[in-house]
């Protein structure tokens, strides 16, 4: 999703974790701030490793902020949520297609349908898109994608309907993530697969705050300044899966954006490589990133 000053505005906010408590494993005394933007602060967990931002930004400013301001015309909708993550999404989508062979599918921000459109051909697929950008619907639509208008809790998604759903890049953006996720959990059929493709929270963090990170794929501007309000990594993943239902399948490595500039981007490239062998050799033990693609199943 786009950039935005969203985690830097303080208005629209909720009061800040003043008790010290995680917003994900509910931990208390464990939390400590490891960045700051005036009264924003990036916040880690030392009993789960998730990171968040503190104070979150309320339900209607999140909202109003996907519905108008995130995919604002045609062009950056193709090449930031199509052309630029064509690596990460066809990694995705081999993911989804080496355990299901067909059926109902929906993508979590689907935008405008590229991802759905791009891999999952109609005569082996049904294809469901939730979306809350208004432009983003009307182009999902010409590609033929049945679109839930609205965000996970705002819409009501039939109970054991899906055979799949993915969510490509949106789950730290996920303000009430147990909530989603259980939402989520209940509209997969018995027997279903989630598959969630995101950025390594400590890897992203690394990228914005020091000068390698930067040159490998981090960029000048804040991390203050993306709308991510969770920064995971493998164990709050897990964590998170398995309180809300979830089984995990299988995970590995995923190579994030394209980056701006040939030199930047052969950087980032090689990155991803080193980062899928240390993977490989360590049989899946050491994961760096800069993503990860991570698969579930329903749980008994």
């Amino acid at each position: 999703m786009a950039s935005s000053k969203i985690a830097s505005d303080t208005t629209d906010f909720q009061p800040p974790v003043s008790d010290k408590r995680c917003r994900l494993c509910k931990t208390y005394g464990q939390t400590a701030s490891v960045l700051s933007n005036g009264d924003t602060k990036l916040v880690k967990c030392e009993a789960c490793g998730v990171g968040f931002v503190d104070p979150l930004p309320s339900p209607k400013f999140i909202s109003t902020h996907f519905q108008d301001h995130y995919i604002t015309d045609d062009t950056r909708l193709e090449r930031v949520y199509g052309d630029l993550r064509k690596s990460a999404l066809s990694l995705l989508a081999a993911q989804v297609q080496r355990r299901r062979s067909g059926g109902k599918i929906l993508d979590i921000g689907c935008a405008g349908g590229y991802f759905l459109d791009r891999y999952f051909p109609p005569v082996q697929w049904e294809k469901f898109g939730v979306e809350p950008s208004r432009l983003a619907i009307e182009r999902a639509t010409e590609r033929g994608i049945r679109i839930y208008e609205g965000e996970v809790l705002s819409v009501d998604l039939p109970p054991q309907f899906f055979d799949v759903i993915t969510a490509a890049g949106v789950l730290p953006y996920f303000r009430e993530p147990r909530q989603e996720l259980s939402a989520i959990r209940r509209s997969l059929k018995p027997g279903g697969l989630l598959v969630l493709e995101l950025p390594l929270g400590a890897t992203q963090v690394w990228r914005h705050t020091t000068r390698l990170g930067r040159m490998t794929g981090g960029g000048t501007r804040s991390i203050f300044e993306s709308p991510h309000l969770f920064f995971y990594d493998l164990p709050s993943l897990r964590l998170l899966l398995h309180e809300t239902g979830f089984r995990v399948d299988g995970f590995c490595p995923s190579p994030g954006n394209q980056q701006p500039g040939v030199l930047h981007d052969v950087l980032f490239r090689g990155y991803f490589e080193a980062s899928r062998v240390l993977w490989w050799l360590s049989s899946g033990r050491a994961l760096l990133g800069p993503g990860l693609i991570i698969c579930a199943t329903p749980g008994a």
